[in-house]
């Protein structure tokens, strides 16, 4: 099934989904407004309108 989008500009959108693995990233994130990137895994541009926070199993 096709995904359906409202409009052309949601079609455009991106979402950057990172892998928060400690309490310490998701409070940084959460108080401070910032999530730090480890340089070897970020992309070469980072442009995106969402970030998706992707909690690991060390929140269990």
């Amino acid at each position: 099934m096709p995904t359906l989008y409202p409009d052309a500009e949601a079609r455009r959108r991106t979402v950057l989904v990172v892998v928060v693995n400690n309490a310490e990233d998701l409070r940084r994130a959460a108080a401070e407004g910032w999530y730090r990137i480890p340089q070897r895994r970020a992309p070469r541009r980072i442009g995106a309108d969402y970030l998706a926070f992707y909690q690991t199993g060390a929140f269990k």
